[in-house]
């Protein structure tokens, strides 16, 4: 993940006019929906999917642009295949896979990628998956499985709160914000430390406070503090507070700096002290990101 993937636009698949919409907007990512489709409007989404990848080109060689990702339906039913061949000409720079269980799914949908990039513009290995761990009780206790045999194409690691809390029979509690029972924090601290273990980056389920800035702030600042890198939005007025709030800081860029320098004078080494602290080759993957060299 580069400096300018913080913000994540989720847009329903099937609402033309959100997708016309979401083109101006200054959001990193557009992430489009298929899977939060009725089942009725499946093939309908596909096609306004297919066509929305073909007529916005994604950004190429660091021009500007929000890059393109696209939230199929899950492995296991009947739409998963049909999204990716439907989609796939279109070349997104990424496949966000719902209810992942383990490290065979990411292994399965990255061989059905592979196939489907030599039929189509898409350069071979670009298209990149974030899996959403933890939909399910099951899935939940399998999130160290999905990581310990890390696929290449793996970029990210993502949760959803609203799916786990539909499948586990849990309700959140709180008002205004929702406080997440202990299960989910479970889930929510896994996917941070899976992602952090792994170089990979870790990134929020969308928040519902969409009305009140000061609250959702507050929200954003504390996903930060908690190790996330990035945060999906669901709705444009959450898009900047986000951009904002997951920014390095000067102190976060000053260190990535001092961890590269200190790898280049010694290349051979696996770990480095910076500033009294330990570093090793992730944390130094992580500080190229942060300023911007990958």
């Amino acid at each position: 993940m580069t400096a300018q993937m913080r913000s994540w636009l989720v847009v329903p698949a099937d609402q033309p006019d959100k997708l016309e919409k979401v083109v101006g907007l200054d959001a990193d990512v557009i992430l489009l929906d298929l899977s939060c489709v009725a089942e009725s409007g499946k093939a309908d989404a596909r096609a306004l999917t297919a066509e929305f990848l073909g007529s916005r080109p994604a950004p190429r060689g660091g021009l500007p642009g929000a890059r393109r990702w696209v939230r199929i339906n899950p492995l296991g039913t009947a739409h998963w295949r049909e999204d990716l061949v439907a989609l796939m000409p279109g070349v997104p720079d990424g496949i966000m896979l719902p209810r992942a269980t383990g490290a065979a799914d990411i292994t399965q949908l990255a061989a059905e990628i592979y196939e489907l990039e030599q039929k189509t513009p898409a350069e071979l290995n670009s298209v990149r998956i974030v899996p959403q761990v933890g939909d399910t009780p099951a899935a939940a206790l399998a999130i160290a499985d999905l990581v310990r045999d890390l696929h290449p194409r793996l970029a990210g690691l993502s949760w959803d709160a609203d799916a786990m809390l539909a499948s586990g029979g849990m309700r959140p509690f709180g008002k205004g914000v929702r406080r997440w029972p202990a299960p989910l924090g479970h889930v929510r601290a896994s996917v941070v430390l899976a992602a952090r273990a792994n170089g990979l980056f870790a990134l929020e389920t969308p928040s519902n406070v969409t009305r009140d800035a000061d609250i959702f702030r507050a929200v954003a600042t504390e996903a930060r503090a908690a190790g996330f890198d990035a945060m999906i939005a669901r709705h444009p007025a959450q898009v900047k507070p986000i951009e904002e709030i997951f920014a390095p800081t000067d102190e976060e860029r000053s260190r990535a700096a001092a961890i590269i320098a200190a790898f280049e004078l010694q290349p051979e080494v696996q770990v480095v002290t910076v500033d009294r602290f330990a570093a090793d080759r992730i944390e130094l993957a992580r500080a190229r990101r942060i300023v911007g060299e990958i």
